[in-house]
């Protein structure tokens, strides 16, 4: 498993860029820490002062607002050489992930519901110790056939569409088998029927 270790070229502390449409930056004061609260400023901000290490936070998945951040994430990550981006998800959809993937974004995380405990959390950044995992490595783990039915902002079901979009996957069956690399041996995996 790829591990997030921040090099970056000055012994100091490495910069963050922030863009978290929560605004729960007055809870944190760091000086490598620069937040951004709309995916206009985070783009602007990273133009206008580089950071090593890009967060973009999907507050809610499946909003309207996650291709608009998916595509400053892009750019973003297109703008500067040699820096991290990170994508923090409420939850793992693999559409989104894919999404991810495409657009350069090295690291996802999946942050438990509520407040991000932002002091924690750039501590374990800097210190090289993280609950990441690389979005090439999580892609791999995912299986391909877990089809996310949201309607936008609101829960939804995810299907298996191996077995035609027909059989609904289970919190259980999520964790147990669909999101680890033991999909592989699932039934539907190995002979899968398509709609």
């Amino acid at each position: 498993m790829q591990a997030l270790t921040i090099q970056h070229e000055s012994p100091a502390k490495p910069n963050f860029l922030i863009i978290d449409s929560d605004g729960s930056k007055s809870l944190l004061d760091r000086a490598n820490v620069e937040w951004a609260d709309n995916m206009v400023s985070g783009l602007s901000r990273s133009i206008a002062n580089p950071p090593d290490v890009a967060v973009a936070v999907f507050r809610t998945a499946g909003a309207a607002d996650t291709d608009v951040l998916v595509d400053v994430s892009r750019a973003i990550k297109r703008n500067r050489a040699g820096l991290w981006m990170i994508a923090l998800v409420p939850e793992l959809q693999r559409e989104l992930i894919d999404r991810l993937y495409e657009a350069g974004v090295d690291f996802v995380r999946v942050y438990p519901a509520g407040d991000i405990d932002w002091d924690t959390l750039i501590e374990q950044w800097e210190n090289g110790v993280s609950g990441e995992q690389s979005t090439a490595e999580l892609l791999a783990r995912l299986c391909p056939y877990m089809h996310d039915n949201r309607v936008e902002g609101t829960p939804g079901l995810v299907t298996c569409a191996a077995y035609r979009n027909r059989l609904v996957l289970g919190p259980k069956r999520l964790t147990s088998l669909c999101e680890t690399p033991e999909h592989r041996e699932c039934t539907y995996f190995k002979a899968p029927r398509p709609a």
